[in-house]
Parts: C-alpha cells; sequence; structure tokens
C-alpha cells in the first residue's frame, strides 16, 4: 500500500456526515415561576423543549431537523419556518401533520386545530328536541 493509497483510507474512515441542528422558535409554552416546558405538550414531548430565559422565557423545540414520532400544535408552531426543519410546515397542529390553516376548525390556545363537527351534532340534536317539543 502505498503513501496515497493509506492517507486515503484513513481520510475516507475519518470523514463523518453530521447534520446540522435546527432549533426552534421560541413559544410560549413555559411555565415561567418554575423555569421548564411541561406545558408544550405531553411528557414526551416535553423533554424535546429546551427553556430559554433569553428569550422572555419562552420554550424552543430543541431540534427541528430530526421529525419527531408524534407532533403536536406547539412543535408545529416553534418550527414553521426554521431552516433545515424536517417537521412539515405550518403553524398548526391538524389530524396528524403540521398545516398552514384550520380548514373550517378552530383553533386552541395550543395551536392545535379542533374540529367544529362537535359542535355541529350539538345544534342539530337541539333542533331536533326543539322539533319534539
Amino acid at each position: 500500500m502505498n503513501k496515497f493509497t493509506a492517507f486515503a483510507l484513513i481520510l475516507s474512515v475519518s470523514v463523518v456526515s453530521v447534520q446540522a441542528v435546527s432549533t426552534g422558535n421560541g413559544v410560549a409554552c413555559a411555565v415561567t415561576a418554575s423555569s421548564n416546558c411541561s406545558n408544550c405538550g405531553d411528557a414526551t414531548s416535553q423533554a424535546l423543549f429546551t427553556y430559554d430565559s433569553s428569550n422572555n422565557g419562552n420554550c424552543k423545540f430543541t431540534d427541528c431537523s430530526t421529525k419527531p414520532a408524534s407532533l403536536n400544535g406547539w412543535i408545529c408552531q416553534s418550527c414553521n419556518g426554521v431552516s433545515g426543519s424536517s417537521v412539515p410546515d405550518g403553524q398548526y397542529f391538524y389530524g396528524s401533520s403540521c398545516s398552514n390553516s384550520c380548514k373550517g376548525a378552530t383553533v386552541s390556545n395550543s395551536w392545535v386545530c379542533t374540529s367544529n363537527s362537535t359542535l355541529l351534532v350539538f345544534a342539530l340534536l337541539l333542533s331536533l328536541i326543539a322539533l319534539l317539543l
């Protein structure tokens, strides 16, 4: 093996693919009094956020370049528009993914689109009761 081949072999072994971390934008799901992100979803989701005292006490999704197994509105909002994000575009959580609109649904204070079908069923039920009276 000549010197060039040995150098090329060492170089090829030492090259490692590194993916840049894309930190999310600050979202207001922090519990400021205790400096944690316990309002950012369930325990699994909370662990994926970092409290940022320099950003008005907001939380940031730690790594938007990795799509988590489950999404929520806080993740969608935090990663929306972040360069290198693997989280789908959109500021709201709608159905099973992020979306830029709620298309006929209402938005909760945790960036989740909530279907209006429950309200429709309730209105129909009230109408039926009124007809029977």
